[in-house]
């Protein structure tokens, strides 16, 4: 599982619908989804986790996008 947790966090389906295009993008399925308030958990199989924590990191953290914005 990968978490998105942000109390910024807006557009909760925004930012998951555009985490899942991502991880997809980049051979990483997403097979589910589960979004609240102030989280998202992507559920990926667990030999993806850390490919696909490199590139949510990436997108969120280093290039600094912020997921209220997505």
């Amino acid at each position: 599982k990968l978490s998105l947790v942000g109390r910024d966090l807006r557009d909760p389906l925004g930012a998951a619908a555009e985490a899942a295009v991502l991880l997809m993008e980049n051979g990483i399925p997403v097979p589910y989804i589960t979004s609240g308030d102030r989280m998202i958990s992507l559920i990926v199989e667990e030999e993806h986790a850390p490919k696909g924590l490199r590139l949510l990191h990436r997108a969120w953290i280093e290039e600094n996008k912020r997921m209220s914005d997505a």
